[in-house]
């Protein structure tokens, strides 16, 4: 879907977005068939789906989940994952290019090295990028002139992302009020505190270095993360879990395959139920959110997975008053 909005300066500008929605149980033609068998034969990464199908009318309005990829991804990423929630119930809109950043595959253009400055400044494109979304999908609810102007509740929206995708997505919450709950796939945690509803699933950091006798330490970056991760986890509605065996990859969408470890030329494999963690989660997480519907998974300390793992909330600082201090 290619959607109009109005940038700051009064000019219009393009919004391009790939949509995954339920649709009804229909029997295909054989053109239909056909056409889809083209299809998948020229998109053979993205899950099985019907192409251009009209969503379905006996869900009603359908919460949306704006999905945002990492930095050098692709919208058609993550595709099983986004397939599966549409399977229970929502929209999901992935975001093309959400950082504004993408350049031709043939052009001869070197890629910019990665700066602190230059991550700050994709953030806060990728956030403006999400709202502008909304606003699009709310001019395009206002004028009711396709099949979409009444099928997607936009009093009900998320927003799920994966490395600095979620990044974007637990700023987004801060910025845009529209979005009422987040999800935060193997991406930076930031300092400031999630208040809405905040689903971290977190790598095993001591997957990422080379295997040996001793657990290698994490680097200073990891520790900073897993501590503001702890941060998270005091709050009612903050759920936080680390996969163990997974990298930051298997979480992108090559999660069904092995990764190499820096430093050595071993792949390393996903836990065997790496993908079933992840579905189920973020599942649970916005079906309880979004739809209402409490799943348990969001209500216990404990997990049917034995690869899943809940931080430990950190406790507050003690703080000793000298004697004669006002507290």
């Amino acid at each position: 879907m290619r959607l109009r909005t109005r940038a700051e300066e009064g000019r219009c500008t393009t919004l391009q977005v790939r949509l995954w929605y339920p649709i009804d149980q229909t029997e295909p033609t054989r053109a239909r068939a056909l056409a889809q068998f083209l299809y998948r034969l020229r998109h053979f990464r993205l899950a099985p789906a019907w192409h251009g199908a009209e969503p379905t009318r006996e869900l009603g309005r359908l919460p949306l989940i704006t999905y945002v990829h990492d930095i050098g991804g692709r919208h058609e990423a993550n595709s099983h994952l986004l397939a599966d929630l549409a399977s229970h119930g929502f929209v999901l809109a992935a975001i093309h290019d959400p950082f504004g950043r993408r350049i031709s595959q043939y052009s001869l253009r070197r890629s910019e090295p990665s700066t602190s400055d230059g991550e700050q400044r994709s953030l806060a494109h990728g956030v403006k990028t999400a709202s502008v979304l909304l606003d699009a999908l709310e001019e395009l609810e206002q004028g009711d002139r396709t099949v979409w102007g009444n099928c997607i509740d936009l009093k009900n929206v998320g927003i799920m992302g994966y490395a600095l995708g979620g990044a974007v997505a637990a700023e987004a919450t801060h910025s845009d009020k529209r979005y009422v709950a987040a999800a935060n796939l193997a991406g930076p945690i930031s300092a400031r505190l999630v208040t809405v509803p905040y689903l971290a699933m977190l790598p095993d950091f001591q997957s990422a270095h080379p295997t040996s006798s001793l657990p290698a330490p994490i680097n200073a970056r990891e520790a900073l993360h897993y501590r503001r991760a702890r941060h998270q986890a005091r709050l009612p509605q903050g759920h936080v879990i680390q996969i163990e065996g997974t990298r930051k990859e298997h979480f992108g969408g090559s999660i069904g395959s092995a990764s190499i470890v820096p430093g050595t030329q071993q792949p390393v494999d996903p836990p065997k139920h790496a993908r079933t963690i992840v579905e189920a989660y973020t599942a649970a997480f916005f079906g309880t959110y979004l739809q209402n519907h409490k799943h348990p998974l969001m209500y216990v300390r404990h997990s049917p997975y034995s690869e899943v793992r809940f931080l430990p909330p950190s406790t507050p600082r003690r703080i000793d008053w000298p004697p004669g201090a006002t507290q």
